[in-house]
């Protein structure tokens, strides 16, 4: 009895060291990895799989060299104009270049064609859009003299003053002056004495083309009223052309 308790003690502790010898130990946990993204950068990316790149301003369009208008740029121009005008006197039968019908008494007031003349003129651009202007007026004819018949002046007169330039697409604009009128043509009455300095109001407005940033060419309409001497109004109409630099 004692051997068979001893016997199936043994068989017992030689099952348990079998069990224990083929246990295998757990497997350890694989690591845990996160994959990251790679950051999208939208400003260097164009979309279309390539590498990124720098990013190229656009340049504007609209005239190329004539952008900014005539700004810091000193302009010399030339214009030619004809017109008409009407004088009306401040004193009763004063000649204003008309004598009555058959010979009568002078006209109340004057129509007429203006002199031919030619306009040199000076400009400056203090902004892209606004040059100062200093005009010069030469008569190329003559005009009425101090009774019918006799040989008058030739006009000249100084208009100092500004243009402005609007709806600048670059190359073509139009434009507007405002300028004031000192006329110093020498007209006398009929005694012979001068008639002295006229002070008037001038405008002018145009279109001009840039065909270069150092040139261009216009063509105007204007108007110009003589408040001093005597009461006049004129139009006028021409064309023109103007160098600038740098």
């Amino acid at each position: 009895m004692s051997r068979a308790v001893a016997v199936t003690t043994i068989l017992a502790w030689s099952a348990a060291a079998g069990g224990m010898a083929h246990a295998q130990p757990a497997p350890a946990a694989a690591p845990t990895t996160t994959a990251v993204a790679p950051v999208d950068d939208a400003g260097d990316d164009d979309g279309d799989g390539s590498e990124p790149g720098l990013i190229t301003p656009t340049r504007k369009g609209g005239g190329g060299a004539t952008q900014g208008g005539h700004y810091h740029q000193v302009g010399i121009g030339f214009q030619f104009a004809l017109g008409m005008r009407a004088i009306n006197p401040y004193k009763d039968g004063e000649y204003c270049g008309k004598r009555g019908q058959n010979g009568g008494a002078n006209e109340a007031y004057c129509l007429d064609r203006s002199p031919t003349a030619l306009d040199l003129e000076l400009t400056y651009g203090i902004k892209p859009d606004t040059e100062l202007l200093l005009e010069l007026r030469l008569g190329l004819e003559r005009d009425f003299g101090a009774v019918d018949g006799a040989e008058g002046p030739r006009v000249h007169h100084f208009a100092p003053g500004a243009r402005f330039y609007f709806a600048d697409t670059g190359r073509a604009k139009f434009f507007s002056t405002i300028q004031a009128v000192f006329d110093f043509t020498g007209y006398k009455d009929a005694a012979g004495n001068d008639r002295g300095l006229d002070l008037g109001l001038r405008n002018l407005n145009g279109f001009m083309f840039d065909v270069h940033h150092a040139y261009g060419f216009y063509a105007f309409f204007g108007e110009e009223l003589g408040l001093k001497r005597w009461l006049s109004a004129g139009l006028e109409a021409g064309i023109g052309v103007q160098g600038r630099y740098p």
